[in-house]
C-alpha cells in the first residue's frame, strides 16, 4: 500500500511539473508576441516618422546604432530566456530518471527482503541467536551460540549446517544492500523506515557475531558494506525513538 501511495504522487508531482512548463512556455510565448507586435506597430512607425520629418540623423533622438543595440538586446534576452526554458525541462527530465531509478532499486531491494527463503533464514536467527549482552565478552557470546549455529538435524547430508547457511544467505543479502545503499541508492527517510526493522532486528544479533569473526580473521572488511546498513538502520531507529523489534515465535 506505502509503495503504491509513494507512486502515485511521484506520478502527480511529475503531472504538477508539466503543467507548470507549459505555462511557462505559453507565457514566454506571449511575451514574444506582444514585444514582436509593439516594436512593428508602434516603434518601427514611429522612428520612420522621425526620419521622414528630420533629414540630418543627428538630430534624431535615438540613433541607428543604438536603436540596433536595442533590438540585438531583445534578441539575446529571448534566447536566455527560452535555454532557462530548455534547462528546466532538461532539470525535470533528470529528476523524473532518477526518481524512476531510486523506485527500481527499492523495488529491487523490497524483492529480497521479502523473499520467501529470507525470510525463513531471518526467522531462525530471530528464534536461535540471542542477543549479545552489553556487559558479557565477545569471546564468551560467540562460544555460547556457536553450538547453536553449528548443529545439525538427523540425517543432514550437507556440508554447512542450517544455521550456517541461513546466516550466510542473511549476510550476503545484506551486503548486496548495503552496497547498493550506499553508491547508488539516494534513500528517503520514508524508504528507510519501511526498510529498518527487519535489518536493525537481525543486526542486532548478528553484528557482534560479524565483528568477532572480523577480528578473529584480521578482515577488517568482513561484511563491511552489511556491517555499515545494519548499523545504519539501528541507529536510525534509535534517532527517531522507535523501539527495537521484538520476535515472537509463530508470528
Amino acid at each position: 500500500m506505502r509503495q503504491a501511495t509513494e507512486k502515485k504522487n511521484r506520478i502527480e508531482e511529475e503531472k504538477h511539473y508539466r503543467r507548470r512548463l507549459l505555462w511557462q512556455i505559453l507565457f514566454s510565448a506571449l511575451i514574444a508576441i506582444a514585444v514582436f507586435v509593439g516594436m512593428v506597430l508602434g516603434l518601427f512607425p514611429a522612428y520612420e516618422a522621425l526620419l521622414l520629418k528630420i533629414r540630418d540623423p543627428s538630430l534624431l533622438p535615438v540613433d541607428m546604432e543604438g536603436f540596433t543595440g536595442l533590438v540585438t538586446l531583445a534578441v539575446l534576452a529571448g534566447g536566455f530566456l527560452f535555454w532557462l526554458i530548455d534547462r528546466r525541462q532538461k532539470d525535470l527530465a533528470e529528476a523524473a530518471r532518477e526518481q524512476s531509478l531510486s523506485f527500481q532499486l527499492f523495488q529491487t531491494i523490497h524483492d529480497r527482503l521479502v523473499n520467501p527463503e529470507q525470510e525463513e533464514a531471518r526467522r531462525w536467527i530471530l528464534a536461535n541467536i540471542p542477543i549479545k549482552p552489553a556487559d558479557q565478552p565477545a569471546a564468551e557470546w560467540y562460544a555460547r551460540i556457536t553450538p547453536i549455529i553449528a548443529a545439525r538435524p538427523s540425517g543432514w547430508q550437507q556440508a554447512r549446517s542450517p544455521g550456517q547457511i541461513y546466516i550466510k544467505m542473511v549476510l550476503n543479502n545484506l551486503d548486496f544492500i548495503g552496497f547498493v545503499s550506499e553508491h547508488f541508492w539516494d534513500a528517503r527517510d520514508s524508504d528507510i523506515e519501511w526498510l529498518s526493522p527487519p535489518i536493525a532486528k537481525v543486526w542486532e544479533r548478528l553484528g557482534p557475531y560479524v565483528q568477532h569473526i572480523s577480528e578473529l580473521r584480521h578482515e577488517p572488511d568482513y561484511y563491511r558494506t552489511a556491517s555499515q546498513i545494519g548499523e545504519f538502520c539501528i541507529l536510525f531507529r534509535e534517532e527517531r525513538g522507535l523501539p527495537p523489534s521484538e520476535y515472537v515465535e509463530g508470528i
